[in-house]
Order: structure tokens, then C-alpha cells, then sequence
């Protein structure tokens, strides 16, 4: 798996690299399987999570997954917009979560 955050968890990280350029590096380094966890809606529009990983699944069939999560305030503050309340939060989730599928769909 790999680490989709702005921010490192603690110290010992030393930093968090961009998933998404980490993810194609290593996959085309190696025949294993990755994935990452992501929270489409705050820093990223679901249309580009949808892209990169539709990419990515293309380069590497069947060797990619994504999960999608509801992010925390750490990594998606970052934006400068204020964190949402719960509520907002649910459905900021809940939009992205369902038009991820379709955005990477083929036309």
C-alpha cells in the first residue's frame, strides 16, 4: 500500500512523497500489486483520483486497487478551506465515492 498523505504521520516518515508518481514508479519497477487509500472531494476532485487510477489500471492490469476514505483534516486542510462538519463531511464522502466508477468508464 501506499501512503496517499500531504503531510507525514511522525517524524520518523521524514516526509510523504505524491502517491500517484511513487505508484507508476514502482509498479513498472516491479510485477507486484499496490494500491492507496484516497479522500476524493477535499484535496483532489474525484474526476482526477478517477484518471489516476484509471491509469494506472491500464499500464498495470490487475495489479492496482484503490479504496476510498474519508480523509482527516492533516492532509486535507490544505486546500485552505475549512474542515467540514460531520455532516458535510458524509456527503463530500459519499459524492465522491459514488461518481468515482463512472468518471473512469470509458465514453
Amino acid at each position: 500500500m501506499c501512503s496517499d498523505h500531504f503531510h507525514p504521520w511522525s517524524e520518523q516518515q521524514g516526509h510523504s512523497a505524491f502517491a500517484w508518481s511513487w505508484l507508476g514508479a514502482a509498479m513498472q519497477a516491479t510485477i507486484l500489486t499496490f494500491g492507496t487509500v484516497n479522500a476524493p472531494g477535499q484535496r483532489y476532485h474525484p474526476a482526477v483520483i478517477a484518471q489516476a487510477a484509471a491509469t494506472l489500471a491500464h499500464m498495470f492490469p490487475d495489479r492496482f486497487w484503490l479504496a476510498v476514505g474519508s480523509g482527516e483534516a492533516l492532509n486535507e486542510a490544505i486546500t485552505g478551506h475549512p474542515w467540514p462538519q460531520v455532516a458535510e463531511q458524509r456527503f463530500i464522502d459519499l459524492s465522491g465515492a459514488r461518481v468515482l466508477p463512472g468518471l473512469s468508464r470509458r465514453s
